[in-house]
């Protein structure tokens, strides 16, 4: 739809490479992608990390006028699809409260001469020394 591919070499098997450009992603998106630009801009082929790892490079692609329209309608397909499901299903009051919502599953606090740690049914309680003053 952009016009642009993803090819790699033999050396990665195209699940493997897939897989492996998409985990270094996080990397790559450090800093809102700033470490993936650096990267790319500083390769000799505008290869990010994921790229480099797995082998792989991006190219343009012409499409021809034929897969582009149809790329462009099921996307919008998808989407109105989306926008006429999504009211729909949560129009629907499916909502189970919990029972434990309303209990205390840990507490800690302080008094004047002791602290305190709950959780659950265990209680721990410490006496505090005096200040020395």
């Amino acid at each position: 739809m952009v016009g642009i591919r993803v090819v790699g070499s033999a050396r990665h098997r195209s699940f493997s490479a897939c897989a492996l450009r998409n985990v270094l992603r996080i990397i790559d998106g450090l800093g809102f992608y700033l470490i993936g630009t650096i990267v790319a801009a500083c390769s000799s082929v505008r290869q990010r990390i994921g790229d480099i790892y797995a082998g792989t490079a991006v190219i343009e692609q012409s499409f021809g006028i034929g897969i582009r329209v149809t790329a462009i309608f099921l996307s919008l397909l998808s989407l109105g699809a989306a926008g006429w499901a999504v009211p729909r299903i949560c129009s629907v009051d499916r909502f189970v409260r919990p029972p434990y919502l309303d209990q205390v599953i840990m507490q800690v606090g302080r008094s004047e001469k002791s602290a305190y740690v709950q959780v659950a049914g265990l209680n721990i309680h410490v006496q505090l020394s005096p200040s020395a003053n």
